[in-house]
């Protein structure tokens, strides 16, 4: 039992990721940004601004800041 919860709570996460990494997706094609743009105006790797809107890293609290100034 203990571990279905686990799974669950990992499958629940991992959409969290990628739900939150679309709505940035739509933020940063809204302002009529590149990945390249928008990570070079906040200071992250491209490759890191991709994995954030295919939920693949996690956004910090930091980063998600940023862009949403």
């Amino acid at each position: 039992i203990k571990s279905y919860i686990l799974e669950k709570q990992e499958v629940k996460y991992r959409e969290y990721k990628k739900q939150l990494g679309a709505k940035i997706k739509r933020l940063r094609q809204k302002q009529g940004l590149t990945q390249e743009q928008l990570a070079e105006k906040i200071d992250i790797a491209t490759r890191t601004m991709s994995g954030i809107e295919t939920g693949e890293n996690f956004v910090t609290s930091e980063t998600l800041e940023k862009i949403l100034k």
